[in-house]
């Protein structure tokens, strides 16, 4: 990948989906993982007011770089929401509402909709599926816990990082940062409470 491609592969939504340039480093985060590059002249948007605060960019404790730790990612299976489409449609029942109201003449009765099991969407070719991304495939679990040194940190966050060229971590985190470097950066990712 080029250092364009790292950047906006780990560009977030919002104040974060483009990267940003802070005096010698450029700068990207999706917002659990923040990484840093020298500075490329051709992105010149400065850093948005909502990350003046100073990351911890650098380890400042003693611990030593490591590889990441063997784990293993549960296989994906069908996404609930498109039932493995990729698309999903407004639901019919409660116009993307996810409840629907029974009223009779003394009350009003609320109740989760039947059709979209309250998630406002179903089957359908309306528009790509937010839950699987178009793919059809969600993993079963929203996190996986992978411990190693002192740390706990999301298996996922850890696949995201394996894209990087020579990717090593620090052995040691502070107030929930995690450190790694890889060939042409480095960054900071969260920890997990355990």
């Amino acid at each position: 990948m080029t250092i364009i491609e790292i950047l906006h592969t780990f560009c977030g939504d919002n104040i974060l989906e483009e990267p940003w340039t802070d005096g010698e480093w450029t700068c990207a985060s999706e917002g659990h993982i923040a990484l840093r590059v020298p500075r490329v002249d051709t992105i010149t948007k400065p850093q948005p007011v909502e990350l003046q605060n100073d990351f911890p960019w650098q380890p400042d404790i003693d611990g030593e770089w490591v590889k990441i730790p063997e784990y293993k990612i549960p296989r994906k299976i069908k996404c609930k929401s498109c039932l493995g489409t990729g698309h999903v449609a407004t639901c019919p029942e409660c116009d993307g509402e996810g409840g629907v109201t029974f009223e009779n003449g003394f009350h009003e009765y609320d109740f989760e909709c039947l059709t979209c099991y309250g998630t406002g969407v179903v089957k359908g070719e309306g528009v790509e599926c937010k839950e699987c991304g178009g793919t059809g495939l969600v993993y079963p679990v929203k996190s996986i816990q992978v411990k190693f040194a002192d740390i706990i940190v999301n298996g996922f966050l850890l696949e995201k990082l394996k894209q990087l060229d020579g990717i090593m971590l620090f052995s040691v985190s502070r107030d929930d940062f995690c450190w790694f470097k890889f060939g042409q950066g480095h960054g900071v990712f969260m920890a997990t409470r355990a």
